[in-house]
């Protein structure tokens, strides 16, 4: 999404349309028959989202009524959905926006994994992590575990 002329279509110059944009591919995307219950859904509040003004603008800027079905048939598909550590590290001064972008996945059922980002070792560092996690509210019941690690 965030490679302008290319992935991102090089009208899309808003956070008004990137929102536009973000949920109809989030719709095409729910829409392809994958094995969901075996997919996390990566990388939703990126700072590349919208590199212009920031996720934020764009998290902003989404109905939250179609956001919530979105998640709805996310969680009813069984996707994970991932809580990034780099995006919330950039995320400080939108943190509640952050937030309550994910608490509607939550309201929706979804469940949730880390992702740490870390492209070093001293880079990986999960502490923003537990914080998202808290402020969300999540509960042992929350996480996602992929179908190959549950225990038969």
């Amino acid at each position: 999404m965030h490679m302008k002329g290319n992935v991102r279509p090089a009208d899309i110059d808003t956070a008004e349309k990137m929102a536009a944009l973000f949920t109809g591919r989030m719709r095409e995307l729910l829409s392809l028959p994958l094995p969901f219950e075996k997919i996390g859904l990566a990388h939703l509040n990126t700072h590349l989202l919208f590199a212009e003004e920031g996720a934020a603008a764009v998290l902003r800027r989404l109905d939250r009524t179609v956001w919530r079905e979105l998640f709805a048939a996310a969680a009813e598909k069984g996707a994970g959905i991932e809580l990034n550590a780099a995006a919330f590290a950039r995320a400080q001064q939108d943190w509640d926006t952050h937030i309550a972008f994910f608490e509607l996945a939550r309201e929706a059922g979804c469940k949730f994994y880390f992702g740490t980002d870390a492209h070093r070792l001293d880079a990986l560092d999960e502490t923003i992590l537990d914080k998202a996690a808290e402020d969300m509210h999540l509960n042992p019941g929350q996480w996602y575990v992929p179908p190959c690690l549950v225990e038969k």
